[in-house]
């Protein structure tokens, strides 16, 4: 869990530093449902710790407060689901970051992408190594 969240520190800080304009609107996943937590504790304690490192960052690289926006969603999809559903933001200008296309496991995913100012992070987690169903999708935006 530390290395998830030392990486999540790098990207955040890592997408804050790059510039350009255009459509930056990130779209929720495929059937997904915004929510402000999950019952599954362990699921909920790693996406607190994610909101807590990820905007510390943000705050710290000079992202604009009011630009910021974080979202928690539950989605019927597969991590395989998410992943598309967010690279396909790169038909739309956004440009993947590398350093964190995968954390290399089947319960959790990583992603970062960033279009000029502004970046963003996805994390979501396979509930179902948890005992629930779906996924749940965190995403932080933000713009300098």
């Amino acid at each position: 869990m530390r290395r998830v969240l030392l990486a999540l520190s790098i990207l955040v800080f890592t997408l804050s530093a790059c510039g350009a304009s255009g459509d930056t609107n990130v779209d929720p996943p495929t059937q997904a449902t915004k929510v402000e937590s999950v019952e599954i504790k362990q699921i909920n304690d790693v996406v607190t710790e994610w909101k807590r490192v990820a905007n510390e960052q943000l705050k710290a690289d000079a992202v604009k407060p009011e630009t910021i926006e974080e979202n928690l969603y539950t989605t019927p999809g597969t991590l395989a689901d998410i992943q598309t559903h967010y690279n396909s933001l790169t038909a739309k200008g956004w440009i993947t970051v590398n350093k964190l296309t995968n954390t290399g496991n089947d319960q959790m995913l990583l992603l970062g992408y960033e279009h000029g100012t502004t970046a963003l992070v996805v994390g979501a987690i396979d509930a179902s190594h948890f005992g629930g169903k779906g996924v749940v999708v965190y995403t932080l935006k933000g713009t300098k």
